[in-house]
């Protein structure tokens, strides 16, 4: 998602678990900021800006092989139908 998005990856995801996409958090990015990492000891080196933006801007959506092409064409239709209505 685009730093300059007219939305939120928690409105997108809302949405899309409205229309029962499954949809996870993606855990990577600045994992320093995980409630499980708090109080651990570690360092970092340099800014963690890009992977702050992971962490905020990132999500999964729910994949199996058994995904037929009319559910993949529906998660992308839904996609697109929450772009355009912002």
């Amino acid at each position: 998602m685009l730093a300059d998005a007219p939305f939120s990856r928690l409105e997108l995801v809302r949405f899309l678990e409205s229309r029962r996409i499954g949809t996870r958090q993606f855990f990577a990015g600045n994992v320093t900021r995980h409630p499980a990492y708090q109080d651990r000891p570690h360092r970092t080196v340099g800014s963690l800006v890009n992977c702050d933006t992971i962490t905020e801007r990132t999500f999964w959506v729910g994949v199996h092989p058994r995904l037929t092409e009319e559910m993949v064409a529906y998660l992308a239709e839904t996609i697109w139908e929450f772009v355009k209505s912002r």
